[in-house]
Formats: structure tokens, sequence, C-alpha cells
């Protein structure tokens, strides 16, 4: 149950336990890192929570199962986002900057109070991009685990392509026919994950060190960006995917899926929102 905000879609070809109470994934609190939420069979109720240790933003979602037409569902309690930018520095540094842990912890605490407000059975806590990469990532790792009641698992680039590609697809079929081919993008602050598949099932994922908050760090030195900082960054990147492109080919999906911040902001644009709204942007075209 990866805490991600709703997707943007674009057509291809086809044009129409913690301490005091809250167990850990896999006991109680305190008895090893979580390996992930417990199955829902639909016949048992369970609230659950999920945090998304990202380079950019903390995420929280608090979630309830609830059993329709015989298949359990998700009906969301909690969801939460605040911009803590833990990965300042850490594409120049090589290390968790202590102000943006600082800022990073204060956030958790806050969700660990809204986790235990809500009667939460059952949290998992991950980490990506920017913990993945620092030197320093065990301390902290450390102090988030006395903060939340468990230890944040660090996703490699792997697992995070494969639970990007979950979320964005197991309700696509609302939309009516099977998608097909699907490409799903997933524009985080550390890395960018691209992953293949079709009916749920990955073919080929990537996970590439071109997030948004390294790539401005990088290359974006003034304000506004000079065009010549701006160049420089596109042609990067298109170093970057040309490097995939060869290694995949050229696919044809039928159907595109962005992830995160950068796209359902353009998806925020393109519906004239003046405040985020992620039920309006969920299942936006683009």
């Amino acid at each position: 149950m990866p805490a991600r905000p709703p997707g943007a879609l674009s057509r291809g070809r086809r044009q129409p336990g913690r301490r005091d109470g809250v167990r850990g994934v896999w006991g109680p609190a305190g008895a090893g890192v979580p390996r992930g939420l417990p199955a829902l069979s639909g016949e048992e109720e369970m609230r659950a929570a999920s945090v998304d240790i990202g380079t950019n933003s903390v995420r929280l979602l608090v979630a309830e199962s609830e059993e329709a037409g015989g298949r359990p569902l998700l009906r969301t309690l909690v969801r939460r986002m605040t911009i803590t930018r833990l990965g300042q520095g850490v594409d120049r540094e090589g290390s968790l900057d202590p102000e943006a842990e600082a800022r990073t912890l204060r956030v958790l605490a806050e969700y660990r109070a809204l986790i235990e407000a809500e009667g939460v059975q059952a949290l998992d806590a991950v980490a990506t991009s920017a913990v993945r990469d620092a030197r320093n990532a065990a301390p902290f790792l450390e102090r988030a685990e006395e903060v939340l009641g468990i230890k944040p698992r660090v996703l490699s680039g792997e697992e995070e392509a494969l639970l990007s590609f979950l979320g964005a697809t197991h309700d696509l079929g609302e939309l009516g026919d099977s998608p097909g081919l699907v490409l799903v993008v997933d524009i985080g602050g550390g890395s960018t994950e691209v992953i293949m598949g079709r009916e749920g099932r990955v073919l080929a994922a990537r996970s590439l060190n071109v997030g948004c908050v390294r790539m401005a760090e990088r290359f974006l030195l003034s304000d506004p960006p000079h065009p010549t900082e701006l160049a420089l960054m596109e042609e990067y990147l298109r170093g970057e995917m040309g490097l995939l492109v060869r290694e995949w080919g050229s696919p044809r999906p039928d159907l595109a899926v962005g992830l995160a911040g950068t796209v359902t902001t353009l998806a925020g644009i393109r519906l004239g929102l003046s405040e985020y709204d992620g039920d309006a942007i969920h299942h936006t075209w683009l």
C-alpha cells in the first residue's frame, strides 16, 4: 500500500508493531525490519498505515480494509504529504544534511501522532533514493525507528519500481477494457522509475538517478534557471533516457501513467485547480 499521490494518464497509439499498540508488519515493534503489509483477505477488517520517506517529501497513508462484492477494498482515512527535502545536498556531498534530517524527523513525529490517533493495527515504513545513496543513512534510520517504533526499510531501485507499477495500475480496470502494454513513469526527488508491464505483470523496470531534486541541485544554479543550465540538463536527461531506449528497444505502450508531484502538478494546471485535489487529478488525461 504505497503512500502515493494519484496519477495522471496519457494514451499511446490507442487514441480515444509500533510500541504502545501498533505492531510492525511481521510482529511486535522491535521484532525486526518490516517486509510489507499483510495481505487483506476481505474477511477481516484491518486499519493499516504506510510511511514513504522520499528525497523531497514524506508521505503518510492510513487506510482501512472493507469488503465490497466479495473482494477487499481500501478506504482512505488519512493522507498526508509534507516536503522536507531530505535529499538536500546528497547528490553533491554523499550524505544527509543534519537540518534536512531534523525536518524529516519532526514530520515523522507528527505522523506517529496521527497513526496513534487513528488506532492503526499494522505499520510499514520505507525510504528511497536519498537514504539509499547517503553514507550516513544508518544513524538516520535508527533515529527514525525511535520516532516511529519500527525501522524503515530502504527500498532498492528495483523494489521502488515494482511498487510504483503496482500502485499505478491496480485500478486501471475502472477505465474499461484492458489497457494492454502500460508504461509507468514515477518522477521522484532523487530517482525516476520507468516500468513497462502488461496485465499487472512487470516486463521491464529501471530506476534512474534523475530525480527532480538531484537534477535541480546539479544543473539549475540560477533563479530563474539560465537557458544554458536548462540546455545542459536536457542534454544529460536525453543521454540517460537514450541508454534506456537502446536497452529496451522502442516498444509502443498503449497507455502511459505518470506518478508523483511533477505530473500531478501538470494535471492540476490543466484542470485549472487553485488547490491540490487528488480525487480530481486521479486518472486525468494529459
